[in-house]
């Protein structure tokens, strides 16, 4: 508020510039700082709860965005991640997932726990903000005022779910660039692929079935039941994804690597086993 350019209580999209070399968020925060030395500045996506002293403050808030599109704002799937369009080239569909919008995202994260042993997985609970602007971008304008915003809230469940299709999305890329990479640096891959298989390290199934299957989560919220399918597929569909991306670090891995190649293969066949247990156990929730 009072700043003086006609932009009280007003939002903005601003481009971090084209290159090698785009202005970094710290670049950005000192030379708005600058510009406005009687404002207080705030670097955080979190909503801003003003007490009385901050009430008579000049504040900027300055968050970050990802690039959305339409298609994610509607609730629905970015046009290039289609089926259909699997087989465009990944230097086109990196294109248009990051220019030709104006539609951008930013995640707030809470966790509401009740105590503090709870699962964490259980208790977070996301909201994302979609951010629509004036002009496609990349615009002439640097400077490009925000037209709309649209809260979507995700419980833990559907932010579980979430959190799997991206993983498989990244993966999946991760495959087509290994493929297309002249050196065949596996570096991304097995980093990855170790997130995904070794439950030593990110928990495995466990983690979902004491988080959401164990008998407190969805008597808590019984219309998340009708997640419980979709939730079955994303998994079948990320060991699938799995499969395939340990076939590529097993083609391309250098010699030292092949121990690790071969742990990995291991526990794909825990995962697998454990994974058909757990479908037995949703069974119960997929006839209801």
């Amino acid at each position: 508020k009072k700043h003086g350019d006609n932009v009280d209580n007003k939002s903005f999209i601003y481009r971090s510039g084209n290159g090698k070399n785009p202005e970094t968020v710290r670049d950005f925060t000192d030379r708005i700082k600058k510009k406005y030395p009687n404002t207080k500045v705030i670097n955080s996506a979190s909503t801003i709860d003003y007490n009385q002293d901050e009430a008579k403050e000049n504040i900027i808030q300055i968050t970050t965005l990802s690039p959305s599109s339409k298609e994610e704002l509607n609730l629905g799937q970015f046009k290039w991640d289609q089926i259909k369009y699997q087989k465009a080239p990944l230097r086109l569909r990196k294109y248009y997932r990051e220019n030709e919008t104006s539609v951008y995202f930013y995640t707030n994260a809470v966790q509401k726990k009740k105590n503090k042993k709870d699962n964490e997985f259980r208790s977070l609970w996301i909201t994302k903000t979609f951010i629509q602007c004036q002009d496609e971008i990349p615009s002439m304008r640097r400077r490009i005022p925000v037209t709309d915003e649209k809260n979507v809230i995700y419980t833990p469940f559907q932010t579980a779910i979430n959190q799997i299709v991206d993983k498989n999305a990244d993966v999946l890329k991760i495959i087509e660039r290994l493929e297309n990479d002249p050196a065949k640096s596996t570096n991304d891959i097995s980093m990855n692929l170790n997130g995904i298989l070794d439950a030593a390290v990110m928990g495995g199934i466990a983690k979902y079935r004491e988080a959401f299957f164990d008998g407190t989560y969805l008597s808590e919220y019984p219309n998340e039941t009708k997640l419980v399918s979709k939730f079955v597929e994303t998994l079948k569909s990320q060991m699938l994804i799995a499969k395939n991306g340990l076939d590529s670090y097993d083609k391309y891995s250098i010699d030292a690597l092949q121990p690790h190649v071969d742990h990995l293969k291991a526990c794909y066949k825990k995962q697998m086993i454990a994974l058909s247990e757990f479908y037995k156990e949703t069974q119960k929730y997929l006839q209801q």
